[in-house]
């Protein structure tokens, strides 16, 4: 879990430190209505990181939990993260994901089997409290880089 915290925590130091000067209108920006916005996709990872808050913590009380599902375009229709400003969704992203990275470092080997009873994009399925942090920062690099190549994409679009 030390190595799994320590990534966590550079790619987001990494992360903040190279799109902190990024613009307003640069982060709104949606090439499609399809295709979300650079606000909305750092939104998702801090939706991702609040729903992963309750499901590290509760799965370290409970041998078995049963949790919300998370509805994306949902979440983000509700939320309006293009209306927020950019420090404060970077400021908001990197301070949570910290907090995740500390409670990722410290969690109890003894429930790593504690298993939590979820939906994902596949259906139904069980997680260990070890999988779901394990597939936490892989979702977490997988935005990232859709991060990245939205971002790409827009100054291309630019230009």
């Amino acid at each position: 879990m030390k190595i799994i915290a320590a990534s966590l925590k550079q790619l987001v130091c990494d992360f903040a430190d190279n799109h902190r000067q990024l613009t307003e209108e640069i982060t709104t920006v949606k090439l499609d209505e399809s295709k979300w916005t650079l606000k909305e996709i750092i939104g998702h990872l801090i939706d991702s990181a609040s729903n992963n808050h309750q499901r590290i913590t509760r799965l370290q009380l409970d041998e078995e939990l049963h949790f919300p599902s998370y509805d994306n375009e949902k979440w983000l229709a509700t939320e309006k993260w293009n209306l927020l400003g950019w420090p404060e969704i970077l400021h908001l992203f990197k301070y949570y994901n910290f907090y995740l990275s500390h409670l990722i470092e410290k969690v109890n080997p003894d429930c790593l089997k504690n298993r939590w009873l979820g939906r994902d994009r596949f259906g139904e399925r069980i997680f260990s409290l070890e999988e779901l942090v394990t597939d936490y920062l892989r979702h977490f690099k997988e935005h990232l880089e859709h991060f990245e190549t939205r971002l790409k994409d827009i100054h291309e679009r630019k230009n």
